[in-house]
């Protein structure tokens, strides 16, 4: 190992996530920039697979502070902390409120969210395609396949200065969280773009996030309005059978031929159900409320109805996740200290 790996395993090992970068959409986007104005020839693609490949070979192109926030970026991975508490790392806080993991964006800007079977595309390190991380979350489950799964989400430790990510539950096999799937989306989606258009990786990354509408906040409708009629089934049904055919002696649910149709239209039924077709919600931590000041009543699913109700009138809309939690946080104060209820109204 030469004297540059050196210094730049040090500095990443030394690193204290406490005290590291801030894990923002921002800090990448600045990275970006710094690669372009020193690879002014170079294509988003190749920016892209630059990032990827310094996770186990840095170009001396790089300085030693760029290559440890790199890799501080791209290693995805999910870390379980004392008392059953779940940390994710190499996600960020994007513009419009959601969090996304790194890797699997450029993974999906490079190579799309379909199953490419080579079986070093299978290996646990290299993050396969959303398709079949989705095929191999669900067959290698110990729980029921048709059984409802949960994509866990997770809070940071600061809205303004996020540099840790808890989740709010226990993460399946594979890492599936919704960091992850928002990252595959969105380098799906960014992948399109780059067909219809060449454009630098900064200028994709400003129209996505901070574009006006953002298109970030339409990542699930986007990407349904790629997919064709059952084509994701195929996808899963191909990642299931690519596996199998690969790693036999892997801990793979068993399933037998005539299951694997049924069980790849479940996991598509589910995923487009829980993910796709539901709207994103943003959870109480990240807009930072108050607690409830007395013993909530919680509700029991299904719900026969729910109330949508009007904030103040006239207002002048949010245009940011920092204004719309700024906001959140006024009315929780308004509710609870002027008018003394136990927390934001109405129900």
């Amino acid at each position: 190992m030469n004297i540059w790996y050196l210094v730049f395993y040090s500095l990443f090992l030394s690193s204290d996530p406490q005290n590291g970068p801030v894990m923002i959409m921002d800090t990448f986007l600045g990275l970006i920039k710094e690669l372009e104005t020193a690879l002014p020839d170079s294509s988003a693609q190749d920016l892209a697979q630059l990032l990827i490949s310094t996770i186990t070979s840095p170009p001396k192109v790089l300085t030693a502070k760029q290559a440890s926030l790199i890799h501080t970026l791209l290693t995805h991975k999910v870390v379980a902390l004392k008392d059953e508490v779940w940390q994710e790392q190499g996600v960020v806080l994007a513009p419009d409120g959601s969090t996304v993991a790194i890797r699997p964006f450029l993974t999906a800007m490079l190579w799309g969210w379909k199953v490419d079977c080579k079986w070093e595309n299978l290996q646990g390190e290299d993050n396969p395609s959303l398709a079949m991380s989705l095929a191999l979350g669900f067959a290698k489950s110990e729980v029921s396949l048709k059984a409802p799964r949960d994509f866990p989400d997770g809070c940071w430790d600061s809205i303004s200065m996020p540099k840790t990510f808890q989740l709010q539950g226990a993460p399946s096999k594979g890492d599936l969280t919704l960091a992850y799937i928002n990252g595959a989306l969105d380098g799906t989606l960014l992948r399109e773009m780059l067909i219809k258009d060449t454009q630098k990786m900064s200028s994709l990354l400003q129209s996505y996030y901070w574009g006006g509408p953002t298109k970030s906040a339409f990542r699930r409708q986007g990407f349904q309005d790629l997919l064709k009629e059952g084509q994701l089934a195929d996808e899963i049904r191909k990642g299931i059978h690519c596996y199998r055919e690969h790693a036999e002696d892997r801990d793979l649910h068993p399933i037998k031929d005539e299951q694997l149709n049924s069980i790849a239209h479940e996991v598509a039924k589910a995923f487009e159900q829980q993910y796709l077709e539901c709207p994103a919600v943003i959870p109480r931590c990240m807009w930072e409320a108050k607690p409830y000041k007395g013993t909530p009543t919680l509700l029991k699913p299904p719900l026969s109805h729910v109330y949508i109700h009007h904030t103040a009138e006239p207002s002048r809309p949010s245009v940011s996740f920092q204004e719309c939690a700024a906001n959140m946080r006024s009315m929780q104060r308004f509710h609870q200290e002027d008018r003394g209820w136990d927390d934001i109204g109405y129900r």
